[in-house]
């Protein structure tokens, strides 16, 4: 070994020295591609000042935040070739960790009025089988970080046929997301006066509502309420966004501020599957005592959430799960608690029903349980039926799987 501590082989210095050498020629190419552009763009033919781009910007007023470069000239083909072979260079990067960071440096170097050749080389890529999700991703928060307006344009003439449908709304959707970051007044003024909004496509809302819930989800939240166009989507943006600031403690007081203020009934039962599907996800019982909690609101009642909390937690700890089902009072908890139990495990199901005969909840689990071994063991079904001891729940079982 060498005293040094160096101990590269003649191969690892070829693969360096090889990395690097590529990495300053693509660095090349755009430079000089971006300062070719930007020479081109001061002066017009005759060598005056060139407005075009002052022009733009003075129809059509920036976002605060938002960085925006001047018009350019038509460049020539040579440049623009060299441009694009430079592009692709990156592309042929096999290690994504490397490529990423050569992107993102070709996107910070290169100015917006250059994206829309870029999406056609990803786009190029993209047929060759490669796949570009990274590049796409840092292209359209590049783009809607630093000129939303032109990417919004850019989108809405874009010619999306032999795309992937979904193609052009996510690429609304990851704009107005960076915009939202960037600027959530500009976006939302944006939003609320398209054309799109104004008939009834609420593309935009989903993009603009995660960005948005990324620096202010409180904010984002009181605009679903005015506005009414939250769904499941935006939803699950408002209160990932605060869980992940603030943790359950912090979700669970904003719930209930909004709750006890008076918001929509439509968002407070949007938000609450939102929040009861993320508990039940990880700790069932926790999902349980919160339901519990809110059993007199009336979105409890109109949704499913009892009956999917039941469900997990019987999954989990299926006697507690009936004993909740019990408290609640609610027929359709102890209906699914039993009914997973039974699918779980049917001799502990069983053994539940004969320990527990004064419990308020025996006559639905018993008729639970007897429909159950109705579709497996018809014989079993009789046996047990006959075997309950109270002789209406006993007349009530017989008659359900004589029924079936």
């Amino acid at each position: 070994m060498n005293s040094s501590g160096w101990s590269f082989r003649p191969r690892t210095f070829a693969i360096f020295f090889t990395g690097l050498a590529a990495g300053c020629l693509v660095g090349w190419s755009i430079s000089r591609y971006a300062g070719n552009e930007a020479a081109a763009a001061s002066e017009d033919g005759n060598g005056s000042p060139n407005h075009g781009g002052e022009m733009r910007d003075r129809r059509r007023p920036e976002p605060r935040g938002v960085e925006r470069t001047a018009g350019s000239s038509p460049v020539s083909a040579a440049e623009s070739k060299a441009f694009a072979d430079s592009v692709r260079s990156i592309f042929r990067e096999t290690v994504e960790e490397r490529r990423m960071a050569m992107f993102q440096s070709l996107l910070e170097r290169t100015g917006p009025e250059h994206y829309a050749v870029v999406v056609s080389l990803i786009r190029e890529n993209d047929l060759k089988g490669s796949g570009s999700a990274g590049e796409w991703s840092k292209l359209w928060a590049s783009w809607g970080t630093r000129d939303p307006i032109g990417a919004m344009e850019y989108i809405r003439t874009q010619n999306w046929s032999g795309w992937s449908d979904q193609a052009p709304l996510e690429a609304k959707n990851r704009t107005l997301t960076f915009w939202a970051q960037t600027d959530p007044e500009s976006a939302r003024r944006f939003v609320e006066e398209s054309s799109e909004i104004a008939s009834g496509d609420r593309s935009f809302v989903s993009g603009l509502v995660r960005g948005w819930s990324n620096v202010d989800p409180a904010g984002a939240a009181q605009w679903l309420f005015k506005s009414g166009l939250g769904m499941r989507d935006e939803y699950g943006a408002v209160v990932e966004a605060i869980s992940r600031k603030g943790g359950p403690e912090a979700l669970d007081a904003w719930f209930s501020g909004i709750n006890q203020a008076g918001a929509p009934a439509k968002d407070i039962s949007g938000f609450a599957q939102i929040i009861v599907q993320n508990k039940q996800a990880y700790q069932p019982e926790k999902a349980a005592a919160w339901v519990e909690q809110h059993l007199g609101e009336p979105w409890v009642a109109e949704s499913e959430i009892v009956r999917s909390t039941a469900h997990f937690f019987a999954s989990q700890d299926p006697a507690n799960a009936m004993a909740w089902a019990q408290r609640t009072g609610l027929e359709s908890a102890s209906t699914m608690a039993m009914s997973t139990w039974c699918q779980r495990d049917l001799p502990a199901a069983s053994q539940w029903l004969k320990e527990n005969e004064s419990s308020p909840s025996y006559s639905t689990a018993a008729s639970v349980l007897g429909m159950y071994l109705q579709r497996n063991d018809p014989a079993a079904a009789k046996a047990f039926a006959e075997s309950i001891s109270n002789g209406s729940v006993r007349e009530r079982v017989l008659r359900q799987i004589q029924g079936n």
